[in-house]
């Protein structure tokens, strides 16, 4: 890993053990659901089969959308998938860095990142995997982390 993936997983980690994690502004009722609509609007509902969440955290995005047939998710933080493990024990999840996905070609009807891009030191190699990894005609959707005019703002929406 790199020293700030390193980083990304120590404050993460830190955040989680503290309980701190679990009261971020996205996690507020009203933002869980407009990203389920939003997610349900892109993706027609419930014919994904297949859904792939890059960058899944303590399982954020399965609390949002549950209606993939067979749902996986990668992190590089170890800590954050034995939470995401104990919250979503039929969800398959993986440690795994957003660069290299242990896919094979055009598997995933849906793959999602929420609050994640920004960790990243080379998105164009994440968006190389999620095209590498979607079927043709899939969908990408990711939601960009809260701003301080989100966090600021008390609305809790995307």
């Amino acid at each position: 890993m790199s020293d700030i993936i390193d980083a990304n997983i120590e404050v993460h980690e830190a955040l989680l053990a503290a309980g701190e994690y679990q009261k971020s502004p996205h996690r507020r009722p009203e933002n869980i659901a407009k990203v389920a609509r939003k997610i349900n609007e892109q993706t027609y509902g419930d014919k994904v089969i297949k859904h792939l969440d890059i960058g899944c955290g303590d399982g954020f995005i399965f609390e949002c959308y549950r209606n993939a047939k067979l749902q996986f998710g990668v992190d590089a933080s170890s800590g954050m998938l034995r939470e995401a493990q104990k919250k979503f024990p039929d969800i398959e999840f993986l440690l795994a860095s957003a660069y290299g996905l242990p896919f094979s070609d055009c598997e995933f009807d849906l793959v999602t990142c929420y609050s994640f891009l920004d960790h990243l030191e080379n998105r164009t190699q994440c968006y190389k995997e999620v095209l590498r990894v979607l079927r043709p005609g899939g969908k990408f959707f990711f939601g960009l982390s809260p701003n301080s005019r989100f966090i600021s703002s008390g609305c809790g929406t995307v």
